[in-house]
């Protein structure tokens, strides 16, 4: 019997989720380094066979299909995969999400099907703003022309509101309050666009004519998550001083603090989540009795607020510093151990040598006598060969190093993730040289150890 798509689809995200359990593999610290290696490389080849089998799957499904030529029955196959892959946050594949969506967005205009156009808009908009492709340097979602234009386009069929189903309404309005959603608030003229955005989608949305038409949707959960989101202006103010982006940050401080309570619970859903922004919302704050034109003193509140959180957050980061060094300092000590063991363990190795050759020569010899400047010269190359005296006093400067910089100020992350990196090295030639299974697993301990800082400083600046 042939395979179905909707079993094909449940073999491509059977296939993804075996690929995330084999790239994160766990293994006992007593595993031998060549069983590690073998695991590793037969994961690999494993991952590369089922994502060579995805992307084959992905070109049938998806690649290759006309949307002209999509029946019902492909359009809800199509449906029913985008809802498995794409779940806001916690989505399996939101490229993928996003493709099929971008599919269906094509069948849907060439149907000429308004419900499922706009359906399609927003969900184009929303798998594209969740792939969130980021500028590093200014924390700017780059694909936000294409995100804002798919919600813009849904968000213009509210000229045909009234002759629309319910759940078509649902989403022209869900793209209306996102029509600002990954516009930049970097500069005074990304704020401005922001602001005229926000005012628009903000006056639809506490229509009394919408709400009445449609009192089923959650009309103050999208008025709340837009207040909150508005609050993520709090770092332009940092930067710039602008009354009137203060005061409509302050406006929404005052309403998330109002109608905080009636929507505990739903700040984990909203897209640009700006809770640790809300030290805007403390009692202290909104108690001030508001002044009219008074935009200077306003400014002033707010930025003597966000600097008290910034003092506050930098307490916080001291304070999770200081136990991130005593843990890795702790680490540190560890490694010094491996390090003097390893140093101990060493010449029992070119010992063991010696005597299982002279063991040999007897055996070989018998009794015609050994020569012992043979084997002297012999143990000598294998010592020499096995030697790890360089390393370990490389591993011990490397640890005095580091000792300094814990010790020291400033940022210190980049340096450490140096240092790291010659940790590894020195513990990777050790482990190439020895001879001896006690040594071997001592370089496993020892390379744990330099993986659990190594993911530590990851966390330091």
């Amino acid at each position: 019997m042939a395979e179905t798509n909707r079993q094909k689809w449940e073999r491509y995200i059977h296939n993804l989720r075996r690929v995330r359990t084999l790239s994160h593999p766990q293994f006992p610290p007593e595993t031998a380094p060549e069983v590690l290696l073998e695991a590793i490389q037969g994961n690999a080849v494993r991952c590369f066979d089922r994502m060579k089998e995805n992307n084959a799957l992905l070109g049938e499904l998806v690649y290759t299909r006309d949307a002209k030529t999509l029946s019902d029955d492909d359009i809800a196959e199509l449906e029913e995969a985008a809802g498995r892959l794409f779940n806001y946050a916690n989505s399996e594949d939101c490229g993928v999400a996003y493709k099929i969506h971008e599919l269906l967005l094509k069948a849907a205009r060439f149907r000429d099907d308004v419900p499922m156009i706009v359906r399609e808009l927003y969900y184009n908009g929303i798998t594209l703003h969740y792939i969130n492709v980021r500028d590093e340097d200014h924390d700017v979602n780059l694909l936000w022309p294409r995100i804002h234009a798919f919600f813009l386009e849904g968000a213009n069929y509210i000229a045909r509101y009234e002759e629309l189903d319910k759940e078509t309404r649902q989403y022209i309005i869900r793209c209306v309050g996102n029509i600002r959603m990954a516009v930049s608030r970097r500069t005074k003229e990304n704020c401005r666009r922001y602001q005229e955005l926000f005012e628009t989608a903000l006056r639809i949305i506490e229509s009394p004519y919408y709400q009445e038409m449609d009192p089923d949707i959650p009309w103050q959960r999208y008025i709340y998550a837009m207040h909150m989101d508005q609050m993520t202006e709090l770092a332009y103010l940092r930067e710039n001083d602008d009354p009137m982006v203060a005061e409509r940050v302050l406006r929404s401080a005052t309403y998330v603090y109002e109608h905080q309570s009636a929507n505990r619970g739903e700040e984990y859903k909203l897209p640009n989540d700006a809770t640790a922004m809300s030290v805007s919302c403390f009692p202290d704050v909104l108690s001030v009795e508001k002044k009219e034109a008074d935009a200077e003193a306003i400014s002033a509140g707010i930025c003597a607020v966000a600097e008290q959180a910034l003092c506050d957050f930098d307490a916080m980061r001291l304070r999770e510093g200081e136990k991130l060094r005593d843990d890795v300092t702790e680490k540190l000590a560890s490694i010094d151990a491996l390090v003097t063991k390893i140093e101990k363990e060493s010449p029992k190795t070119v010992a063991e040598y010696r005597a299982r050759l002279e063991a040999r020569m007897a055996e070989v010899l018998g009794t015609a006598g050994i020569e012992e400047s043979r084997i002297l010269a012999e143990a000598a190359v294998f010592a020499d060969h096995v030697a790890v005296d360089e390393e370990t006093v490389r591993l011990r400067s490397h640890l005095s190093q580091m000792e300094a910089l814990l010790s020291g100020g400033g940022p210190i992350g980049r340096k450490l993730d140096f240092l790291l990196q010659e940790f590894n090295r020195e513990a990777n030639t050790i482990g190439s040289k020895c001879q001896s299974s006690d040594i071997a697993h001592v370089v496993v301990d020892l390379k744990s150890e330099i993986e659990k800082i190594r993911e530590q400083i990851q966390n330091i600046e």
